[in-house]
């Protein structure tokens, strides 16, 4: 062991002399601690001071980027190591009698010291920035524990990993290639793979602290990070064996191999350990699943009421439920089932005044009662146990549960872990996806997540033995001898139970009442705005409320709300179905520890107010008021909202080729279900999905200008029409393997139909807005049963709902149109289209190429300031067409041609986009039936960049730029879209709202680089004669030609497009020049006989300008005609 010791300092201090080793050590902790000091600290008044952070973001963010910076420092200094050949201080130990155990031990253990007080140092730098620039908490012990867990255990494998292949493969270059590839694997590949074991840094593990829980999952994590520690062990001590210095101790090298493969195998064990949990974890989530599943077309009853007498005792919770059930079936059932979580064990249960037997598995608990149609029964159920957390969203992929990121905190560059839920002496918060008191309808359908039954049940709850913490929960609350008594004013969707130590802070507000619970200590959140708590319910009547009523269109439903805040590590995901996530409860939203808001800071705030002041009326307090608005809006009020992502995250997802993360995600605090969700429900047998639809629609409703526009983006709706093509939304349900992202834009896109057909059958969105509004507001805390909405929507909107919802519902195939001939026109010829003149002419010819009937739809607004469209419908039948022409009266704008739910994408053409320049005198609308000969007239030949006549030049490319470009094709008739970059000088394919095609309609586009490359149309000429050659350029894609063109600004440069028409092998130029004129552009008139004839574009023009290559067409104009471009020999 001296030997060893020696060694070592010997090494460290070589490894301190090396030029290599300073040049590293230095450019790094600089780096380091410049990212920490301006990022982080208030030392960075933009960054820093605007925000209160936890207390493990400093700690973990100096060992996170030390992790990384330290692998390649290691990987060069071990290559130096194995490669000097310069004789220094140690080659003397070298000669010496130690063992090569001893030496080789002596040098890993200098190389860990180096390493292990680098960190050290920086960690001590960072402490002190920590402490002086910083608001955020301080926990001293946090250092040493990342140190240790996280930082050595790298540092030890990555040793062990470089000896290992350096002594064995013996070529410097050749190891560090494959060492620099585990380090690229480690980050890239093994991110979120089994949980994370595979990555030995252990960035992927959860690593937040909890001021209030601690960590999440903390054995699994030192179990991982021990088994990669002895992992590194046992790879060390195996480049002993394939070391180059002769051995001096017999038998040593069977001793050493021994040694190193026991220690390798027993990092091996840990993590397979570590496996064996996350396998046995989500094998006990399929098995909940499963029995959902094996239950799920079992009738049930109607929860009336529920008594509720808890006591939190440690990590077991006893419960006495008494609970009033209604058989609303209609039959004889002989059992009835009730729903509890697993962990909760049932002592007794009994019906009226009699014990009855029942059969559990796992979460579902089915009594041998016969109930009798519309009885009612009193069931008492005595239970007591712990908290099964793996119950918990069995409807949510098992990819993301594994992504240790959680998406609606992006900021967060730490994983913080995920618990669902929290039952200990510190902590009880308890939801009802917990299952912690008996219910008879599951909180979720993992095989149909969009089939959700619900319902409304009076709860009164009474929680006992809690002494010195805060109790909080849903309804009026009450101390008594017997405890804590809850009792709700209306019924609820479901309860929630939480404990802890809290500070309340309360506020009355037009009838309302609004309560603030925040762990004690962090009253920082609202220190800063106490001075302007006088002047918040006025400016609540008179801005905020007003605010929230004009978003939702209603009132707020409820006579509380509280705002509760939860553990860093407390998680929910938001569920499309449900509108929202499990941080909004009816009368609860819950928020994390610490929550990243900005202008929490009292300093900052202050300072930023006083910034402002002169800008607000009310001065610095009408600053403060602003941002409490503002922090309304950017956290609740948002469905959808915009994310920030730390630097260090997105250049590591850079550089590791991982796909970025979407700028815009669900908002996990949207308050929605509490006007929505958590206030009514639509209930049918038959159409299990209605629930969502509706919802959706009565969302909508009560924002009208919203309903007038799409439900999906066009990047979504394509995959949704493919689903559609084959399958009804009745398939939705109960089709396996369906992603929730295309559920959700699936029922999105129906929806959007069902509004359509509506409005079809005399029902305008506007009045449906009005009827669902008015509807839903005088069935608050009911489920409402699709039969009485069909019964009143006959009695008051003349329509029958059953009528149209069986052929929408089960509908599998679609539609596809041709649309041509498109054409707009002011009728007066004074002013432009868009200011508002009176009457505008849309004509356009539409023809179904299929075997199934649709619709196509004329939409505009009338008025300047409309909330909704004016709507007009065309029924098209299968295998017919019409030629419409529509007047438009009113101030016309934003005229869209919507095609609805069809094979047709993209799904809406905006005819703005075809407005011609001349005037029209016809004021009178028409719709005439026309066939298909009609729309396509012998003598026209029309060649699409999608038809087979079309083709690439391949002239001066490269082979891999040939193989892009077969990709690209491979990609575009497998009907995905191409993102289109304007500066790309190759042939890119575009889908757009304007371009030619059917039934999607798509151009192509280059910028021009004067390369030759070139495309062709090929047509197929079988009369002789005169042929006008016209080419098709997309209307809305003309502005851009130009937009990467450099200018001078002096004079504006005139784009052309060349092209070149072959026939019988004589070539003739010509060009157009792009003004901006929509659809068809001659480019002139030919003469030509029977045979192949080939129009070419060239790639020819301003550098940067864009070429547009969509369609060519030749029109048969007769054996005479004098006015001829072009004549080609007989």
């Amino acid at each position: 062991m001296k030997s060893c010791g020696l060694i070592a300092r010997v090494q460290a201090k070589l490894l301190f002399r090396s030029g290599l080793g300073r040049f590293f050590f230095i450019l790094i902790s600089a780096c380091i601690l410049f990212h920490v000091g301006f990022n982080l600290s208030a030392l960075n008044p933009a960054k820093g001071s605007g925000e209160v952070h936890m207390a493990s973001l400093f700690p973990y963010t100096i060992a996170f980027l030390f992790t990384l910076s330290q692998y390649p420092v290691l990987i060069f200094l071990s290559a130096s190591f194995f490669s000097r050949k310069k004789i220094d201080t140690l080659d003397s130990i070298k000669a010496r009698p130690a063992s090569n155990a001893e030496y080789y031990t002596g040098v890993g253990i200098g190389f860990v010291r180096v390493f292990v007080a680098w960190a050290i140092v920086l960690f001590s730098l960072g402490m002190l920035v920590h402490v002086f620039a910083s608001k955020a908490p301080f926990n001293p012990w946090l250092y040493p524990y990342y140190l240790v867990t996280l930082v050595f255990p790298a540092t030890v494998f990555m040793l062990g990993l470089s000896f290992f292949i350096l002594s064995l493969l013996r070529q410097s270059f050749v190891s560090m290639i494959i060492l620099f590839a585990c380090v690229w694997g480690t980050v890239s590949l093994s991110g979120e793979s089994f949980s994370g074991i595979l990555n030995f840094s252990g960035l992927t593990l959860p690593n937040e602290y909890s001021e209030i829980t601690g960590f999440a999952d903390v054995y699994p994590y030192l179990l991982q990070r021990l088994g990669w520690l002895l992992a590194g062990v046992g790879l060390f001590f195996f480049s002993i064996l394939f070391c180059r210095r002769l051995e001096n101790r017999p038998g040593e090298r069977v001793a050493t191999g021994k040694k190193a493969g026991g220690i390798l195998l027993l990092g091996l064990a840990c993590l397979l350990a570590v496996q064996g949990i996350y396998s046995r974890k989500y094998a006990r989530r399929a098995r909940y699943a499963e029995v959902y599943d094996r239950h799920v077309n079992h009738d049930r009853l109607y929860l009336l009421t529920q008594e509720l007498y808890v006591t939190p005792a440690g990590r077991r919770l006893k419960g006495l439920s008494r609970m009033k059930l209604l058989n609303e079936t209609g039959k004889v059932l002989p059992d009835f089932l009730l729903y509890l979580n697993p962990g909760l064990r049932v002592k007794s249960l009994t019906v009226g005044d009699d014990t009855v037997s029942f059969r559990r598995k796992d979460q579902v608990i089915v009594v041998g009662k016969s109930v009798l149609p519309g009885d009612t029964l009193r069931v008492e159920m005595v239970y007591e146990g712990g908290i099964d957390e793996n119950i918990f969203y069995l409807d949510v992929p098992e990819e993301e549960l594994k992504d240790s990121w959680v998406e609606g905190h992006p900021r967060d560059l730490c994983p913080r872990g995920k618990r669902y839920a929290y039952l200990d002496e510190h902590q009880v918060l308890l939801n009802p996806e917990g299952l912690w008191y008996p219910v008879t309808v599951p909180p979720v359908n993992p095989a149909s997540p969009y089939v959700i039954e619900k319902n409304f049940t009076g709860y009164r709850l009474t929680v006992h033995g809690v002494k010195g913490q805060t109790v909080i929960s849903q309804g009026e609350r009450r101390d008594t001898g017997e405890g804590v008594v809850f009792e709700n004013n209306y019924p609820l969707t479901g309860i929630s139970l939480c404990v802890g130590d809290y500070e309340r802070r309360y506020l009355r507000l037009d009838s309302v009442d609004y309560e603030l619970f925040l762990f004690k200590g962090h009253g920082i959140f609202v220190e800063a705005y106490e001075d302007v708590l006088n002047d918040l319910p006025g400016y609540f009547s008179g801005n905020l409320k007003p605010s929230i009523e004009r978003d939702f269109n209603k009132e707020y439903p409820f006579k509380r709300l509280l705002f509760i805040e939860t553990p860093r590590t407390f998680v929910t995901y938001y569920r499309d179905q449900r509108g929202g996530s499990e941080y909004v409860q009816p009368e609860i939203i819950f928020f994390p520890e610490r929550m990243p808001t900005p202008w929490m800071d009292r300093w900052a705030l202050n300072r930023h107010s006083k910034q402002f002041a002169e800008y607000f009326t009310g001065g610095e307090k009408g600053v403060k008021l602003d941002m409490i608005q503002s922090i309304y809006t950017n956290y609740l009020e948002r469905e959808i909202r915009p994310v920030y992502y730390p630097r260090l995250k997105r250049a590591i997802d850079r550089l590791t080729f991982r796909p970025s993360k979407p700028a815009r995600v669900n908002n996990l605090f949207f308050t929605g279900p509490l006007f929505y969700n958590h206030v009514y429900s639509f209930h049918s047998l038959d159409y299990p999905v209605i629930e969502t639809v509706f919802n959706t629609m009565v969302k909508n409703s009560f924002n009208p200008a919203a309903a007038a526009f799409s439900f999906i983006s066009l990047e979504n709706y394509r995959e949704g029409i493919r689903f559609l093509s084959t399958r009804g939304l009745k398939d939705v349900s109960r089709y396996p393997g369906l992603s929730p992202e295309l559920t959700r834009r699936l029922v999105n896109i129906k929806t959007d139909e069902l509004l359509s057909l509506l409005d079809l059958h005399g029902v305008p969105t506007g009045k449906l807005a009005g009827y669902l509004r008015e509807y839903v507001s005088r069935r608050h805390f009911n489920r409402v049963d699709l039969k009485d909405l069909d019964r009143d929507m006959r009695r008051d909107l003349g329509i029958n709902l059953l009528d149209i919802l069986p052929g929408w519902y089960q509908q599998n195939r679609l539609p596809s149109f041709i649309v041509k001939d498109i054409d707009a026109r002011r009728v007066s010829a004074d002013g432009p289209y868009y200011s508002g003149n009176d009457v505008t002419r849309f004509v356009f010819t539409v023809y179904n190429d299929s075997q199934t009937d649709g619709f196509v739809t004329l939409s505009y607004f009338s008025e300047l300031y409309a909330r909704l469209p004016s709507n007009y419908h065309y029924r098209i039948p299968a295998g017919e067409g019409r030629r419409i022409s529509h007047v438009a009266r009113g101030k016309c704008s934003e005229p869209v041609l919507k095609l609805n739910l069809s094979r047709n994408y993209p799904p809406d053409i905006p005819l703005e986009e075809f407005l011609s320049s001349v005037a029209s005198v016809d004021t009178l609308n028409r719709e005439e039936k026309i066939g298909k000969g009609d729309l396509f007239p012998p003598g026209e030949i029309i060649v699409d960049d999608m038809d087979a006549g079309f083709s690439r030049g391949t002239r001066g490319l490269s082979l891999i730029k040939r193989w892009k470009r077969g990709r690209q094709e491979e990609a575009v008739h497998e009907k995905d879209i191409i993102y289109f970059d304007r500066l790309n000088p190759d042939w890119q394919t575009r889908i757009d709202q304007t371009a030619h095609g059917y039934p999607t309609r798509t151009t192509m586009a280059c910028s021009v680089s004067n390369s030759g490359d070139g495309v062709s149309w090929s047509a197929g000429i079988d009369r002789e004669g005169y042929y006008e050659i016209s080419v098709y350029i997309p209307p809305g894609l003309i502005k851009y030609t130009g937009s990467h063109v450099k200018s001078d600004n002096t004079t504006k440069p005139s784009f052309s497009q060349y092209y070149t028409i072959e026939c019988n092998g004589e070539l003739k130029e010509t060009s157009i020049e792009i003004s901006g004129q929509p659809g068809w552009t001659s480019i002139g008139k030919f003469y030509c006989v029977p045979g192949t004839m080939c129009v070419s574009l060239l790639d020819k023009g301003i550098p940067g300008q864009l070429i547009w290559a969509d369609a060519v067409r030749w029109k048969y104009l007769g054996a005479k005609d004098e006015q001829v471009t072009g004549r080609a020999p007989r």
